[in-house]
């Protein structure tokens, strides 16, 4: 059979899902505080987060991010469960204090495996998740908290 012209190649790249018909997808002037002291990984989360539309502020101790809370409120906080300056029962007990202070929803990051007892302390000190680092979970919970 003769072709009736140049075969069409199919596009698929990014340009299919960006950006998102969907604006809920894309935060507006929304601030993501990173509270991490692994550099490495909190560029990763910034990263992360300006491809969702948020200005992020990274901070690598407790104290700055009570300070950065100071300039200015976030809309979602990431949380390093273990600090320089706070160990896991101090940041969980920091979290009211974070909240009050203006860090919008928080959501607890750790290293360590993610146990039921470590979901409930977070819980009740007013987190919204507690998530094992790891880029997919971070995103979809970034997402889960702009509704």
């Amino acid at each position: 059979m003769p072709s009736s012209g140049p075969r069409r190649r199919r596009r698929t790249c990014w340009r299919r899902w960006w950006p998102p018909n969907d604006r809920s997808l894309v935060a507006e002037h929304r601030h993501l505080l990173i509270v991490e002291d692994h550099s490495q990984f909190a560029e990763i989360l910034a990263a992360m987060g300006r491809l969702m539309g948020y200005e992020p502020r990274m901070v690598p101790t407790l104290l700055e991010a009570l300070e950065a809370l100071g300039e200015g409120p976030a809309e979602v906080t990431l949380l390093d469960l273990l600090l320089p300056d706070s160990g896991t029962s101090h940041t969980l007990g920091a979290i009211g204090s974070l909240k009050a202070a203006g860090a919008g929803r928080v959501i607890v990051i750790t290293g360590v495996p993610v146990t039921h007892d470590l979901e409930e302390l977070a819980h009740h000190s007013g987190a919204e998740r507690v998530i094992r680092k790891g880029c997919t979970e971070m995103e979809q919970a970034i997402r889960g908290a702009i509704g």
